[in-house]
Parts: C-alpha cells; structure tokens; sequence
C-alpha cells in the first residue's frame, strides 16, 4: 500500500457523498428488516469501542478499506486498523466483512492475524490486525541477501500451501503484501481478493468483490495485480486454484531473483505477455545477475501457461527451492547424473577432496552412488517396519483420482503418500507372500498406466519401487515380473527386460511375448532417465514394432510422454511423433507426413487416413509433445477437432480438410488462436461457436 506522512489525532470523520445518499436514504426506508437483508452480516455485528484507539497515521488505501497505524490503549501496542473506505456504502458490507473473516479463520505464523471486527458510532465495519512494521518485502529485496529472500520465500510458500489446505486461495500475492520485520517476521497480507476454493466466477459481482485498483479510477479496476497475476486470472469463468497461486509465487521468485516481476510495461503489453506463453529465462532476461540454471528453472515451471505443468502445490514448490538451498539438485531442473555428483561433492567438500585425490572423480561418482543407493534401501526398510495402509486403500485413493485427473494436487498428495508410507500396499492381513506380491504389482501397474501422464518422471519411479517390492515378497511373482518387464520397455531398457525378468514371458495378460519379440530386436537398448535414445532409434522402435502383432498404441504412447519428460534435446522430434502416428495407423495403405517448418513456425499434417491426434486421456493432443504456432491439417477422412484440444496454436488452416468437426467433443480451448483458414464451401458458424479462444477468431478463406 501507498504510504504517507499524514498523521491525524483521530479517526476522520465519515462524511457520506452525494453518490451513496440515495443508498443511504433506500436503507433507512427499508428499516432493520432491510438492512439485515442486504447485509446480513453486518447485521450480525456489535458495536465498538474505537476510543481505545489513538494516533491514528493513515497508512494507505486500496479498492476496498483504508488502514491505519494505531495504539491500542488497552493492549498497549501498536496495531492495523482497516475501515471501510469513505466512498463504500452498505452493499460493500458484506465484501469487507467477508476478507476479515476468512483472515481471522487463518490460523499461521506467518498470515497477518486479525483481533477485533466490530462497527463503529457510524455504523461502519472496522476490524484491526498486526502490524509488523513498515517494510514490505518490495521495500527491503534490495538489502537482504539472496538467500534471505529465499528464507522469506519459503516462508511465503507456507503460509500459501496452509491456506490452501484450508480452501482458501490468495489471488493476489506480490513483494507489497508481504511484510517484513527486522526480527525476521514474514506475513502475508491483502486477502482481500481472497476466495474459498471452487467458487466459481459466476458469484462474483464486480460491484461488491474487492479489486486491487491500478489507478484511482474505477475504469483501472482488475482482480489482482499485472504482472503476478496468473493467465487464468485474466478470463472470466477459469478455474482459479493452487496453480493461480503458485504462478504469482514464481513471479515473487521473480523478483526476488531480478528485482523486477516477469512482465512490465503498459497493461495491455502486460496482459498480452501474459496470455500468450510462458515468461523467458530470467537468466537470459537479466543475464547480469548471476542466477543459477536451478532457480531460472523452478521460476519457468511454476510461470508454466497451462496449469496443470505448474508445481502441484505451493509445498511442492517450497521443498525444491529447499533442495537448492541445502545444495540438492531441484525436480524442476531434471537433473543428470554430472550435475548431481557435482551437487553431492559440493555438499560433502572435505570427504570429495580426499576421494578426489586418492581416485578421481570416478570413484566419487560411484561414492555418490553406493551412499544413495544405501539410504534408500534403508529408508525403504524402516518405511516398510511403520506401513500400515491396506492395499484396498490405495485402490480406493487411485479410483478418486482418476475421476479428477484435470486436478494434479490430487497426483501430488498421492505422490506424498506413497513417498511417506514406504509404498503403503502391503497388505497386512492374513495373506500369504505370493497374493500379497501379485496385489502391490497389480496396483503398481494401474498406477503407472494413468499417473504417467501427470507426472512421468515421478511415475515411473514410483511404480518401480512398488514392483521391486513385491519381487521382495515373491521373487518368483510372474505379475511382479511382468510389470518390471514392461517398466523396461516403458524405458526402453530393453537389455534388462530380457536379462532379469524371463519369468514375464509366463504373464498373457498383457502379452509380454510380443513385447519381449520387439525387445530381442534391440538387446542393446539400455536407456533410463538420465540418457534417451535419439529420434532415429525411437523411430526405428516404432517401425518394427508396427510388425508384430498385439503391441498396443497405450503403450507407445507412454513410451513417448516418458521420452519427452526426460529428453532435453527435442530436435526433429516431429518426425518422432510421425512414426508414431504411422504406428497407429497401421493400415498397408495408409500415408501420413508432419512436417515441421521452421521458417512460420507452422506444423503440417497430411493424410489419407482417418487419424486420432487423442492421448489415453482424452481432451489431450498427442501433438502437445511439439513446439509450434500454426497448424495446417490436410486430411481426406473424417477428424475429430477435439484431437487438438488445449494446443497453445495462433492459426489454423483446415481449407484442405473438408471433413475437420467436432465428432467426440461438444467444443474445445484453443486459448492462443486468432486465426481459422477455412476452404470457400466450409461453414464458420458451427465451427466457431464450438471454439473458446481468448482473442477474436479472423475466419480466412
């Protein structure tokens, strides 16, 4: 907030204006009955004492309230006095009221806690708070040193995820609603855009919800501040949960690291930088201020334009910039096996320099391993001696998410629990070992076949630590087996597939044969997360594979979400996804080509097949895996619109596909397009209304 040196010896007297006389006078016609109606809970406040109060300082103003620095004479300190402001009438009662009372239900160290709501001789809502002092964290980056403002970040981090779990979303987090003390108090401020998780857009009523004004005219009015304010917040009716939150948290992180938010400049330049992608590296934005490739990458993935690519929660964001800090590699980062012995010898310097000089750099390597490798095992026995969650449990939790897979919190808190139970599958009734292994393998492959596509990476590892366990309680387990079997074709690792888990080729539930027939074709294939096969041998996957009958597409398709999760270099990758797209096919007759031109940026698709662009998970598009602006489609079958759904394009051009409609999907998002190519005879109408985009659609012919 603007602060000022005005001090006053009393509150200033309200004195109504002409604009908000009519409303007076309507409210008094009503009488108690009225009154009560329209704010009911007003109504419901007492009256207080506000000469308790002295040498009020006026502090600042926003859309909603005025705040004061004031002495408490009963309390005998200092505190936060906020009243409505002097041109807000009864129907923003209720709005204020509402912002005190949800702070006050907000019970953390570091959220700003509210002590009295009450009204005054004027009949007007007031309600005090702490006051920690001046400085804001705006005020006070430029003094502290970076890894003070990452212990004041962290901070920040807490009390959001708090909130969340209690329903609640901020909406507008930024360095000026953060105080800070010298004593190393941090609070959260301004919830006064501050809603419960779930309300939709449609509630809100833009006379009575508190707006974040940008300049004193109410034409200036937006719901949260440019700059932090996450795309979805620029849309009516999108959903706003702890991803809106966590894309203003890296804009602090932002700030924290440049001193500046991601975007600025006029508000429609704001706006449009942030409806239109992803923020740029802050290392190659400011390459002057010495930020680390860690932090430049958890600030990208937290500012990602679709949320589900965001961090799952602000705790999840926390925990890596915790990592950075205790000299760990970050999750967002995806890190290789170099830059993760060079973080272990960093951490660990008298114990490398000694290693370093007996035996070089790689013996540390296989130091670094053999310690991780130990503390798992360890960790994964005491976590087994403490699990104590039935197997159905876990099959209840993955039926829950898998009804709400667009919600990847859901993905997260499941993450946290299979991390904190030590895979809570065992089943500690009265089974044998045997049923007991085919139980975790079975729920092992359930949770990979869907989770994948929400967080491969993490998946994948989860899933295996899963099988390894049942192997543990039936090394004989020919379900066990099979999943680890198919975890390595998942891989591509192909060589252990064939080498340590034989017994697979017993399973015919998900014909391990034919899988193991394309693995005796690359025995030499042993790729993992830390080195991925380059295009030409994926592409060579795919066309032998085409051969051998029974291998499903599902599979290939999780082959490729795995791939590009842990690929770096994603050169010719459409010919990648071609191979594919051919592979699922499979007609003799059928010819398909995506072609990528790197001059307009624009992706062309022909064929004369009927082709499905759907992931396993409908309302994604295969082609989400490739970098592009402008489709072209030129298709002699039937396509369903719905296979493009989500894609961030700006053109697309069916002209050449006479028979491009919605077939399986009523309508889709295609939130970046300003432009569809349609041939003389096709219809715009139907087409268009079926299209959200959050600019105005040009129809070219």
């Amino acid at each position: 907030m603007p602060e000022t040196e005005d001090s006053h010896s009393e509150l200033p007297e309200f004195v109504p204006d002409r604009s908000l006389r009519e409303a007076y006078f309507e409210a008094s016609e009503l009488g108690d009955a009225g009154l009560e109606a329209l704010c009911p809970n007003f109504s419901a406040l007492k009256s207080g004492k506000l000469d308790q109060y002295r040498d009020f300082t006026f502090l600042g103003r926003g859309a909603l309230k005025q705040v004061f620095r004031t002495f408490d004479t009963r309390t005998e300190r200092w505190i936060a006095l906020a009243r409505l402001r002097e041109d807000r009438g009864p129907d923003f009662y209720e709005a204020f009221i509402e912002e005190a009372r949800m702070v006050a239900s907000l019970n953390h160290p570091n959220i700003i806690k509210v002590h009295e709501l009450a009204v005054d001789a004027a009949e007007r809502p007031y309600f005090t708070m702490d006051l920690k002092g001046d400085a804001t964290l705006a005020s006070v980056a430029a003094q502290l040193s970076r890894a003070d403002l990452l212990q004041i970040f962290n901070k920040i981090c807490d009390a959001v995820a708090y909130a969340h779990a209690q329903g609640v979303v901020h909406l507008d987090l930024k360095p000026d609603n953060i105080q800070c003390s010298a004593f190393g108090e941090v609070l959260v401020c301004d919830w006064g855009l501050a809603r419960s998780f779930g309300r939709p857009d449609e509630d809100e009523d833009p006379e009575s919800s508190i707006f974040t004004e940008l300049e004193e005219t109410r034409e200036s009015r937006t719901k949260g501040t440019p700059g932090y304010m996450a795309p979805e917040q620029y849309q009516s009716g999108q959903v706003k949960n702890a991803q809106t939150d966590v894309y203003a948290l890296g804009c602090i992180l932002h700030f924290i690291l440049t001193g500046k938010p991601p975007f600025a400049g006029p508000l429609e330049t704001v706006q449009e930088a942030t409806l239109t992608g992803t923020p740029i590296s802050s290392r190659k934005a400011h390459p002057n201020e010495d930020i680390s490739k860690s932090l430049d990458a958890v600030f990208l993935k937290a500012t990602q334009l679709d949320p589900s690519r965001r961090y799952a929660s602000a705790s999840a964001l926390r925990d890596d910039v915790q990592n950075y800090l205790n000299g760990f590699t970050t999750r967002a980062e995806r890190p290789r096996i170099w830059t993760r012995t060079t973080r272990f010898l960093a951490r660990h310097r008298i114990a490398a320099s000694l290693i370093a000089s007996a035996s070089g750099l790689l013996i540390a390597t296989t130091v670094f391993y053999w310690i991780d490798v130990s503390n798992k095992r360890r960790a994964v026995e005491e976590e087994r001696l403490r699990a104590a969650t039935l197997e159905t449990q876990v099959e209840q939790r993955v039926a829950e998410i898998e009804q709400q897979r667009a919600i990847t919190g859901e993905l997260d808190n499941l993450f946290t629990a299979l991390a904190t139970n030590g895979q809570s599958l065992i089943d500690s009734g009265p089974v044998n070992n045997s049923t007991r292994a085919e139980r975790i393998a079975k729920s092992s492959n359930d949770f990979k076949n869907f989770a994948i596509y929400l967080d491969p990476i993490q998946t994948i590892n989860l899933a295996r630590m899963m099988t390894d366990k049942a192997l543990e309680f039936d090394p004989e387990s020919v379900d066990a087996h099979a999943g680890a079997f198919m975890l390595d074709c998942l891989q591509l690792n192909y060589r252990s597939a064939l080498q340590n888990h034989s017994l697979a080729l017993y399973d015919d539930t998900e014909y391990p044969q034919q899988y193991a027939r394309l693995a005796e074709a690359f025995p030499e294939y042993h790729f993992d997360e830390t080195q991925r096969p380059s295009p030409a041998q994926l592409i060579e996957v795919f066309q032998t594979a085409k051969g051998i009958p029974k291998i499903h597409w599902m599979h290939f398709m999780r082959v490729l979400v795995y791939d590009h999760a842990t690929r770096s270099d994603f050169d010719n990758y459409e010919s990648v996804v071609e191979a594919f797209l051919k592979f699922r096919l499979k007609g003799a007759k059928s010819e398909l080509s995506l072609i990528l031109d790197s001059q307009s940026d624009t992706l062309h698709l022909d064929a004369n097949a009927r082709v499905d662009l759907y992931m396993e998970i409908k309302q994604e598009s295969i082609l989400k895996l490739l970098n592009f602006s402008s489709l072209a489609l030129t298709l002699t079958q039937p396509f369903d619109l719905g296979g493009i759904n989500n894609l961030p394009i700006r053109s697309l051009d069916i002209s050449e596909s006479p028979d491009a409609r919605f077939l399986d999907s009523a309508h889709i998002r295609l939130p970046q397009l300003r432009e569809i190519k349609l041939a003389p005879g096709q219809s715009s109408g139907d087409i268009l209304s079926r299209i959200e985009s959050n600019y105005p659609i040009d129809v070219l012919r």
